[in-house]
């Protein structure tokens, strides 16, 4: 007799996340639906996660790839997961964070509500490495809009993109999301020549087919560290590059707002150009010149943005010095 198809396939991408594994694995087993087979797939990590794992291993939902070599990519492991995938719903459980027991129960009902949304997510409460709650994830979003993202919507995704995602990656962590598996195989995937943007444009690619929907509960836990991907990525401005890149081919397939994508380039030239003028964390000159090639292929004001930031630096620095000189005796 041949098992039943999952209705969803949780993939969780791991990579030296031993001290986080137990409460992950045990968030997603608890959860009040269980409709679900789970793919965990480490990628040659060396903190001992294996040993970890091995507690879960005889869960017969459960399937294990344990690469030989590390992929260099979390976005191919997406990828890796999405292709084994058995179920027509995808959760992206990334093994550093956390999920409420009512997650898939809630995200699955929105999507079974919603047959023309192509995926679903909650809004996050950001934690730190010790499981400490900051802040939820909304009061970054709200930023584009004040309370857009305190109360439930649906939207037509390529409203959405036109609006919110030529500004921000307005779905910024994976954990909070389910989607359709076939929609992502229909898209191609996630990239593997973006290092940190390449969820952004998979929510893109996904919400070019269909709507979006979203709920106001704080379903997921979202941890923020030193040592992520996303920090490492900052630190060497590799951000700003792809945001750039990611930001010029949104406005190319879907003529955004002009409010929006004007908002949006003038976030960027003043991410970039304040950058380049805090010490200790200006760009490379290689990343430098990357960013600039991929900034002017989309913003064609962008010498007069950098021309006005200068003078306000410059305004900034005679200010100061001149209330310096004020203060001396």
């Amino acid at each position: 007799m041949t098992q039943a198809r999952p209705r969803v396939s949780v993939i969780v991408p791991s990579y030296n996340h031993a001290r986080y594994l137990p409460e992950r694995m045990d968030s997603i087993l608890g959860q009040t639906f269980q409709d679900f087979e789970l793919v965990f797939l480490d990628d040659a990590s060396p903190d001992g996660s294996r040993s970890v794992f091995a507690r879960y291993a005889q869960d017969p939902r459960i399937r294990a790839v344990f690469n030989g070599t590390n992929s260099g990519s979390v976005f191919k492991q997406w990828n890796r997961g999405i292709g084994m995938a058995a179920g027509e719903l995808v959760w992206i459980a990334e093994s550093d964070d956390v999920a409420d027991p009512r997650f898939l129960e809630t995200l699955v009902g929105l999507l079974d509500r919603h047959p023309d949304a192509v995926l679903a997510y909650s809004d996050s409460m950001v934690i730190d490495p010790d499981g400490t709650p900051s802040k939820p994830i909304s009061d970054w979003m709200n930023q584009l809009e004040a309370g857009r993202w305190s109360a439930d919507f649906v939207n037509d995704g390529v409203d959405e993109i036109r609006r919110y995602l030529v500004q921000r990656n307005t779905v910024p962590n994976a954990s909070a999301v389910v989607f359709r598996k076939s929609i992502a195989e229909r898209t191609g995937g996630a990239r593997t020549d973006l290092r940190l943007a390449s969820d952004w444009a998979f929510w893109v690619g996904l919400l070019a087919h269909g709507k979006v929907a979203y709920t106001a509960e704080r379903l997921n836990r979202f941890r923020k560290h030193p040592a992520s991907v996303t920090s490492r990525s900052v630190s060497e401005s590799r951000d700003i590059e792809e945001n750039y890149i990611l930001v010029g081919e949104i406005a190319a397939r879907f003529h955004p707002c002009p409010t929006a994508l004007e908002a949006s380039l003038r976030q960027l030239s003043e991410d970039w150009f304040w950058r380049c003028h805090s010490p200790g964390r200006r760009p490379s000159p290689e990343r430098h010149r990357a960013i600039r090639r991929a900034a002017l292929a989309c913003d064609r004001r962008l010498p007069v943005r950098w021309w006005k930031l200068w003078i306000r630096l410059r305004w900034t620095q005679v200010c100061r010095r001149l209330l310096g000189s004020a203060s001396k005796p």
